[in-house]
């Protein structure tokens, strides 16, 4: 894996080609899939206006300078290798007060970055770990933002992996349990028609109906 991160996979958020029918990662909303382009007009200057359909049925209207500001394509091998990288590690988050860490977790989920989700869900994992095999309680709010940044990250890499979200899931708990086999081959960048299926569905249905 060395070299990794000499380039990147995907091209950076402001150069995103956006088309319709293009897939796109909206921060805390997750994936969503670009559904409109037309000419518009915001705020007294020419723009054009983007029109994103969520998993949720919402559909959100942005001007092209703001589609370009907080969009970004879906993670590429460069990306998943270092939520791969992430998950596997551990990092310990010192004495922080629970207050401190949720804040800190919920700013990383509205940024939406993969990296940043694996870092939530890791933190959340290992304060669960003693030397003495006791699992320390994580508070309502951390317990909240840390299955929420689960959800979104299963749901890219599922696209991702050409997979369904369960099986994502189990991927991120073998690499969280670390037991000490090799690390498995970059995952494969195929987006089936099943998998960018699973990942529109509303939130709340189930991928083993």
């Amino acid at each position: 894996m060395s070299g990794f991160a000499e380039a990147a996979s995907e091209p950076p958020a402001s150069h995103m080609t956006l088309a319709v029918g293009t897939l796109v990662v909206y921060g805390s909303f997750g994936i969503g899939r670009v559904s409109r382009l037309r000419p518009g007009r915001t705020r007294g200057s020419r723009s054009g206006l983007v029109s994103i359909e969520l998993p949720s049925g919402l559909s959100v209207t942005l001007s092209l300078e703001q589609a370009r500001g907080c969009l970004r394509p879906l993670s590429g091998d460069t990306e998943l290798t270092l939520v791969q990288q992430t998950l596997r590690s551990h990092d310990p988050d010192g004495e922080e007060t629970w207050q401190n860490r949720t804040k800190r977790a919920r700013s990383k989920i509205v940024a939406g970055d993969p990296v940043a989700l694996a870092e939530v869900v890791r933190d959340a994992a290992r304060r669960q770990e003693t030397p003495a095999g006791k699992v320390a309680q994580l508070s309502t709010k951390e317990r909240e933002l840390y299955l929420q940044a689960r959800q979104l990250l299963a749901a890219e890499l599922a696209v991702a992996q050409g997979t369904t979200p369960t099986a994502a899931d189990d991927w991120i708990e073998r690499q969280l349990c670390d037991d000490g086999e090799p690390p498995p081959a970059p995952l494969a960048a195929e987006r089936s028609a099943f998998a960018l299926g699973r990942a529109m569905r509303p939130p709340g249905s189930s991928d083993r109906d």
